[in-house]
């Protein structure tokens, strides 16, 4: 059996099991629906598998004579898998379906890198690369590579620049001559998750605050289905409009992005948040004249 067909059915699996509890026959069923026969000694490698690969563990509840996934997937790898793995499938089913599924066409994201930044972190070890700037000369650098992070369609590497003595941000778009050197290196520690827990994007600058935003209810469904961070909740609802309360960095990736919605949302608070898009809006104003 091909490949593709075991990831078909681990991820046919996940998904029941995230949506109920179920019994072996009821996968058996659901499976048997989507084209796939199952046998209980194949659905017991399965859940190896799926623990192994994704490091999520179904378990057998004996009370009930069900399997389920008590923990939240909540961190969105899974969807990603599953989603790359749906249109890689359906691209690859018959050039007649790939003419109806249009990519946007985009440049390479340096996604290239991700086995070799992988094993550099697993490892300990530095790596160099010249890091090409949209507006300065390219420079050399080294560091000791810690994470990856995706922000805004791009991947980051977050690693300790040995040169400058502190953590950067690479965008690995912009990285060329990528070398994985031998030398080892102890640096100091970080918590990607504290570090970046009240960013929007990549920028971690300043100091989080909490941020009121009246929107239009036009776009109430699209800003509760796609929140601009996890601290995200609607404080008060009337018939033309609602606020949104946030606690977290009001960089210059979140002003941008408020920009979007033009003169469908207004910053209520902070007061230096709000004077800041006032003088973009006065600017833009001045420009179109």
């Amino acid at each position: 059996m091909a490949k593709k067909e075991y990831l078909q059915r681990y991820i046919l699996i996940v998904e029941l099991l995230r949506r109920k509890s179920v019994s072996f026959l009821e996968i058996q069923e659901y499976l048997f629906d989507n084209e796939i026969d199952i046998s209980q000694r194949t659905f017991q490698r399965d859940k190896e598998e799926i623990e192994s690969l994704w490091g999520i563990e179904i378990k057998f509840n004996k009370k009930d004579g069900n399997y389920e996934i008590k923990e939240e997937l909540s961190d969105g790898k899974f969807d990603r898998i599953a989603e790359s793995f749906t249109i890689a499938n359906a691209l690859n089913q018959s050039e007649t379906f790939s003419k109806y599924i249009f990519l946007e066409q985009r440049k390479p994201k340096g996604t290239e890198y991700f086995n070799g930044i992988l094993h550099a972190i697993q490892n300990n070890l530095i790596i160099t690369f010249q890091l090409n700037s949209y507006w300065a000369e390219a420079t050399q650098r080294r560091c000791v590579p810690k994470a990856i992070k995706e922000a805004q369609n791009r991947w980051y590497l977050i690693g300790y620049d040995l040169d400058r003595e502190d953590f950067r941000n690479y965008g690995l778009d912009r990285i060329t001559n990528f070398e994985i050197t031998s030398s080892k290196k102890a640096t100091p520690n970080i918590n990607i998750n504290d570090e970046y827990k009240n960013a929007f994007g990549i920028e971690t600058y300043g100091e989080p605050t909490t941020i009121l935003i009246e929107f239009e209810n036009s776009q109430k469904e699209y800003i509760k289905s796609l929140p601009f961070h996890p601290s995200q909740k609607i404080m008060e609802e009337n018939e033309k409009s609602f606020m949104t309360e946030l606690f977290m960095l009001p960089t210059y990736d979140f002003r941008m992005e408020l920009l979007k919605y033009g003169d469908q949302c207004e910053v209520v608070e902070p007061k230096k948040l709000r004077d800041e898009m006032k003088a973009i809006v006065v600017n833009l104003s001045k420009m179109y004249k």
